[in-house]
């Protein structure tokens, strides 16, 4: 799991890129792993849609470290089920059908693979690559 880029941030944060979600739910649970087991200090462990921020860390000590990151990330835990009854009518959804064509015949099983507790608003995973919609779509126009 290594990032396709990394940008220092000021002087105590880095970002790093992936090529995926699921590397970043993979580098997301190894970072929060590191900084329970005292091999990260870290203030905030921000994740997005394929990036990751790392808040308030000494910056050339994550860059040598991240070889490592992955390996003993300690036992995940199969997360709890929770299913939500979604009807969506928002104002976009002429832009939306249109990507979809035709919906599928069982609605994708969605994730949110980490803590939504958290101050940061993650994407939810699961959305078939036919049927996503581009991140830069005018829906409101």
């Amino acid at each position: 799991m290594e990032p396709l880029r990394t940008l220092k941030v000021g002087l105590d944060s880095l970002l790093l890129e992936f090529g995926s979600g699921g590397e970043v739910v993979e580098a997301f649970r190894s970072a929060r792993s590191r900084r329970d087991e005292g091999l990260l200090e870290a203030i905030e462990i921000i994740p997005a849609a394929r990036t990751l921020l790392l808040s308030g860390v000494e910056v050339d000590r994550v860059l040598g470290d991240l070889e490592h990151w992955g390996a003993g990330a300690g036992e995940q835990q199969q997360p709890e089920l929770i299913e939500l009854p979604i009807r969506y009518d928002g104002p976009d959804i002429e832009s939306v059908a249109r990507l979809w064509i035709a919906l599928p015949k069982k609605p994708p099983a969605f994730t949110h693979p980490w803590n939504i507790r958290s101050t940061s608003v993650g994407l939810p995973l699961g959305l078939p690559i036919a049927q996503a919609c581009p991140r830069d779509m005018k829906c409101h126009a």
